[in-house]
């Protein structure tokens, strides 16, 4: 497999890196893109023009609130991520709904021989963790990564895309389809405990309602008002 990531600048230095690095020759080329800039025309120039210089890769962008790049955070930018693949076979996905029935709907005619897949959601509108919660009970043997839609905290309008097309509703993904590859998924937060462990005695969906049979809020209130 072959990794490139880099911040765009302008179209003729994308159109150099691509020839540079012969992606076009590619055969199982994955391209995301994280856009920072909050402009939706941008947004959608970049996206049609990877789709017309790299039209046999899956191409899938999603607007954020802050991007990364070896380490580093980066803020109204444009983030890239070239995955060239030698025997994985990528598959496409889009759903219009951002919900249970959409997470069962987007995955259930994939093979078996399909070991991950990354899903961008449009990030104000959808319920993604009932998505994902659809994914789970068809395959629960499937290794999921992505995220959601932003826009620096407006709350106004997110996008997503998928191979050139544009969406401001539902969910774009990619699967990876290969018997033989090896998914390694591993995360940090750096987050640190504070006060006793407490089992969630209430909760609705992802809504925390009680923590050791007491209100949340009675529960974690001395832990942060002291």
């Amino acid at each position: 497999m072959k990794v490139s990531n880099f911040t765009f600048e302008d179209f003729s230095s994308l159109k150099n890196r691509i020839e540079y690095e012969a992606f076009e020759n590619e055969p199982s080329l994955l391209v995301q893109f994280f856009d920072g800039r909050n402009d939706e025309q941008l947004f959608s120039d970049l996206s049609s023009t990877l789709s017309a210089l790299l039209p046999h890769a899956t191409i899938i962008g999603v607007t954020t609130a802050g991007e990364i790049l070896d380490g580093k955070m980066l803020e109204n930018t444009v983030t890239l991520s070239f995955c060239a693949f030698t025997h994985t076979k990528l598959i496409p996905l889009y759903t219009h709904h951002c919900n249970f029935n959409g997470g069962i709907s987007v995955v259930q005619h994939l093979s078996h021989t399909v070991k991950a897949a990354i899903f961008f959601s449009e990030g104000l509108q959808g319920k993604p963790e009932e998505f994902l919660s659809g994914v789970n009970f068809i395959r629960k043997d499937l290794t999921i990564a992505g995220g959601a839609a932003a826009d620096y905290g407006r709350f106004a309008r997110t996008l997503i895309a998928l191979n050139g097309t544009v969406y401001a509703h539902g969910v774009v993904g990619v699967a990876f389809e290969n018997a033989s590859l090896k998914i390694l998924n591993h995360w940090k937060l750096n987050w640190n405990p504070i006060g006793k462990p407490m089992v969630v005695t209430k909760v609705l969906n992802n809504t925390i309602f009680e923590l050791d049979k007491n209100a949340y809020f009675r529960s974690c209130s001395p832990l942060f008002w002291r």
